[in-house]
């Protein structure tokens, strides 16, 4: 379990934000425990010049769920996962970092 102290920075993040122009992806976790969930979908997203809104309206996926996606809050479900790997044209690998070629292996 996580200390007190843990759980307050999780509760009330401090310095959050966007960075504009990224070049790399971080991560956040634990590796040896498993606890880790990479995905480009912001990186997709940017480079298709989309907001998050914008993405909704073309997806049906809400707002509020891209956005937590995004922010790795939550791990996207297969049914997101297939639509959004349909609308950009890329593989869920390449959507979950699994794979750095985003080409779809059919």
């Amino acid at each position: 379990m996580y200390n007190e102290k843990v759980m307050q920075a999780f509760q009330n993040p401090q310095n959050v934000g966007e960075v504009e122009n990224y070049n790399a992806i971080g991560t956040v976790g634990n590796e040896t425990c498993g606890d880790i969930m990479q995905n480009n979908l912001r990186k997709l997203r940017k480079e298709n010049n989309l907001t998050q809104v914008a993405l909704q309206m073309q997806t049906g996926i809400e707002q509020a769920l891209l956005s937590k996606f995004e922010n790795e809050e939550r791990i996207p479900p297969t049914e997101s996962l297939m639509i959004l790997a349909d609308f950009y044209n890329v593989s869920i690998d390449y959507i979950l970092c699994r794979t750095d070629k985003p080409e779809i292996n059919r």
